[in-house]
């Protein structure tokens, strides 16, 4: 192992600048949360009550599934906000965030040792990908736990635990901690929004279309 990549792997799971990683993240959630709320309120009840009216609890599960079967830059938090503003039971955001994520990374997990050698794989595999594959290499189940709660990559610990050989129950079991992590980010969110007055829930004028400008009568010549 090289100096640059055993450096990358002692950073990556040390305790202190990985709480100061995590904290500096979720004042950032907050702080966004309540912004977006101030500043594009109308838009966000708008697009929220839209998303939940037409793929409910199923468009949170598939937020989560997506980027983490796949890295995807696709943020699960703006499903999150969502959700809070579009007013699906708390229960029901938990659980379809928890379901999609864990299910994501179990198909992450399954299929990395067959598609590794594919270019976009390979390449997200390599730099921090290497770091956090010598870190669950190391560390094993709790790297993975870690990463199931914090701001670490979990999709790549998937990656790393199915190329590296974890037994998927033991995957599987430390997986189910991402409902910390759902649960949490929505406490923050939810927080966020209504600290700036964003309402939780759709009456019926966010979820009717809007109706079709009515054409003046024409006056006959």
């Amino acid at each position: 192992m090289t100096e640059p990549a055993s450096r990358a792997q002692a950073d990556l799971l040390q305790a202190r600048p990985l709480l100061v990683r995590t904290g500096i993240v979720l004042l950032g959630l907050l702080g966004a949360a309540g912004a977006i709320g101030l500043l594009f309120r109308e838009t966000l009840i708008a697009a929220s009550c839209a998303f939940v009216g037409r793929w409910g609890a199923w468009g949170i599960a598939l937020g989560f599934f997506i980027p983490d079967a796949t890295n995807l830059p696709l943020p699960h938090d703006l499903f999150l906000m969502m959700a809070a503003t579009g007013g699906l039971p708390v229960w029901q955001i938990v659980v379809a965030g928890t379901v999609g994520s864990v299910a994501g990374g179990c198909v992450a997990f399954a299929v990395s040792p067959l598609v590794r050698r594919l270019p976009y794989i390979a390449r997200q595999l390599e730099g921090r990908g290497a770091a956090v594959s010598q870190v669950v290499e190391r560390y094993g189940a709790i790297a993975v736990a870690v990463g199931a709660i914090t701001p670490l990559p979990y999709s790549l610990m998937a990656w790393a635990a199915g190329i590296l050989g974890m037994r998927f129950r033991v995957f599987l079991a430390v997986s189910m901690l991402r409902v910390v992590r759902v649960a949490g980010y929505f406490a923050l969110i939810k927080a966020g929004l209504a600290a700036t007055g964003v309402p939780a829930g759709c009456d019926a004028t966010d979820l009717a279309p809007s109706p079709a400008p009515i054409a003046a009568p024409v006056e006959s010549p």
